[in-house]
């Protein structure tokens, strides 16, 4: 599991948009609050969190990967929520983590999206418990370097009602960071499969607003062949249930079983 610095903090009770000091630049801090400050325009009277992750390399190491934390960083909890409260000093406890492409983050989402550059969004319970569940979006946040894009955070939305899908919510927040020059991974999940007399594992990032034309050619670039069928295992009582993806509603039922898994794998098998 990611390696973490636990603190004890006083509860997080500012219901402003708060842009605390902190080793974060100060644009990118500023930018934030005008995102959220936009945001809660759009969205009036919804009870949520909206945070900011931010990403930094170690100083003096040469690790592929960045220290994550949330402490000191830009957070904004329109309405009183116990919940998202709860919620926003839970990250803050957790202090300074590291997260790498090889570092074992679990479920936690926000390492998912630092890891993949891709956002994401699923369900989590208040202090580990199924009483009180959340619904969360991640977005990596990206600036353009001209060379490569660099990450240096990411955003965190979290609904005190979990909603089906967050596409809305992924387009407006992209949008407001586009007009500060910034942008984030598309809202997507990891494929895995495995292929070959050898079984090499295979991933590839998609979009959730992939076609299956589009998820047929990403397959057949990979494994330099056109011939060949794509499926998934679906276990409901016990029992494994091969489904077959052959169409946008096959794929789109596809992403929408696996919405909150870690990555979706499937199946890919040669037919000639």
């Amino acid at each position: 599991m990611f390696s973490k610095t636990k603190r004890v903090h006083a509860p997080a009770q500012n219901f402003q948009i708060h842009v605390p000091d902190s080793s974060s630049p100060l644009s990118i801090r500023l930018t934030m609050k005008e995102v959220y400050s936009e945001y809660g325009l759009l969205e009036p009277g919804e009870q949520y969190l909206i945070q900011f992750w931010q990403c930094s390399s170690p100083q003096g190491s040469k690790a592929n990967g960045f220290n994550v934390t949330t402490e000191g960083q830009p957070f904004h909890i329109p309405q009183p929520s116990v919940y998202l409260e709860q919620y926003r000093q839970n990250c803050v406890d957790m202090g300074c983590c590291f997260v790498g492409q090889n570092t074992e983050v679990g479920t936690w989402l926000v390492g998912r999206a630092i890891q993949k550059r891709l956002a994401d969004q699923g369900t989590i319970g208040v202090d580990g418990s199924h009483n009180q569940k959340l619904g969360l979006l991640v977005m990596p946040v990206l600036l353009d370097r001209g060379t490569h894009k660099e990450t240096v955070g990411v955003i965190e939305l979290v609904t005190l009602v979990p909603k089906t899908s967050y596409g809305e919510e992924f387009d407006r927040i992209n949008n407001l960071l586009k007009n500060e020059s910034l942008e984030s991974g598309g809202m997507g999940k990891m494929i895995k499969f495995k292929y070959g007399k050898d079984n090499t594992m295979i991933k590839f990032p998609l979009y959730f607003s992939a076609k299956f034309k589009g998820l047929k050619i990403n397959v057949a670039d990979r494994i330099k062949t056109t011939t060949f069928s794509i499926g998934y295992i679906d276990t409901k009582d016990t029992k494994d249930i091969y489904r077959s993806i052959s169409s946008d509603e096959d794929l789109n039922a596809c992403i929408q079983k696996f919405k909150e898994a870690t990555f979706i794998t499937m199946v890919v098998k040669l037919t000639a």
